[in-house]
């Protein structure tokens, strides 16, 4: 739409997804990409578009399903919530059901690493994602909560950090003062 008048600039009727609920996030936009993430009650995937004309520059599905034979798993998976774009030029998912975090190169769409947390996770986060940089911007991580437990991970390598908490966990229910089941 343009800003200024309302009025229509492209359509694209490429993109079928079912949003029996709601569109799973806002979409992002980051140099001349539209990028927005569909969770569909039948499809699950992010898809950039070109910001003047609405054609898709990528497309990526979101999550595997493990018990699928090779070359089958990459299905999408239901998503809990929106994308993080920086702008250093990577899109981190956090949500997918496959209980995986994922990192994407915003301008190409293409996959620069997966963590799959220990066994156990059974999603990764729906409470949100936070990016921090330092000043030099020599270290990025990404900060996030799942199965009671504050985690950092290196945003470059997809790896946690070893030396935040204990090998890049905090357990939120330590020094409660409290029993931590009531």
């Amino acid at each position: 739409l343009d800003t200024a008048s309302g009025k229509v600039l492209w359509k694209n009727e490429e993109v079928k997804c079912d949003h029996w609920r709601a569109p799973a996030s806002s979409p992002i936009l980051w140099g001349d990409l539209l990028i927005v993430a569909f969770d569909g009650y039948d499809k699950q995937f992010v898809v950039a578009f070109e910001k003047a004309t609405g054609k898709i520059a990528w497309r990526v599905n979101l999550g595997v399903t493990d018990s699928f034979p090779e070359g089958k798993k990459n299905t999408g998976r239901p998503n809990l919530g929106g994308p993080l774009t920086t702008a250093s030029g990577l899109i981190f998912i956090g949500a997918t059901d496959d209980s995986r975090f994922r990192a994407f190169e915003t301008r190409t769409g293409k996959e620069i690493w997966t963590l799959s947390p220990e066994p156990g996770t059974t999603v990764t986060t729906n409470r949100g994602l936070n990016y921090w940089e330092s000043k030099d911007r020599s270290e990025r991580r990404l900060l996030f909560s799942s199965n009671h437990a504050l985690r950092a991970v290196d945003a470059k390598t997809g790896r946690l950090i070893a030396n935040f908490g204990q090998n890049g966990r905090v357990d939120l229910k330590q020094g409660l003062d409290r029993d931590p089941k009531t």
